[in-house]
C-alpha cells in the first residue's frame, strides 16, 4: 500500500496471483472509503521445480529468476484445489533448498 496525494491509498492486491489488480482507495464524505479496480497486473510466470503432497495440500517449489518460493494449494477430498494458492516460504536462494 502507498499513500496518494488526495489522502487515499493505492493497493496492489487480489485473491491469487492470477487475479492481481491495482485498487485506489479514497475517503468518502461519510467518513468511509471507496475502492475500485483500475488496472490488472499480469501473473508472474513460475517454473515448477518440484511437487509434494502431504496433509491434504499440494506443495509446489517454483523458480522465479534466480530464486525459489514454496507454495501450497489446499485440496478437497477428491484431490481438487479447494482454495487459492498460498505462499509457504519467503524468497529462497537455490543454495537454501535441500537436494533430493
Amino acid at each position: 500500500m502507498a499513500a496518494t496525494p488526495d489522502g487515499g491509498a493505492l493497493a496492489t492486491a487480489g485473491p491469487s496471483s492470477f487475479d492481481w489488480n491495482v485498487h485506489p482507495s479514497t475517503p468518502t464524505a461519510d467518513g468511509g472509503t471507496a475502492t475500485e479496480k483500475v488496472a490488472r497486473i499480469q501473473a508472474d510466470p513460475i517454473r515448477v521445480e518440484g511437487l509434494a503432497l502431504a496433509g491434504g495440500e499440494l506443495f509446489l517449489d517454483g523458480r522465479q529468476g534466480t530464486g525459489h518460493r514454496l507454495y501450497g494449494f489446499a485440496l478437497d477430498a477428491a484431490g481438487r484445489p479447494a482454495g487459492p494458492q498460498t505462499r509457504r516460504s519467503p524468497g529462497l536462494a537455490g543454495s537454501d533448498l535441500p537436494h533430493g
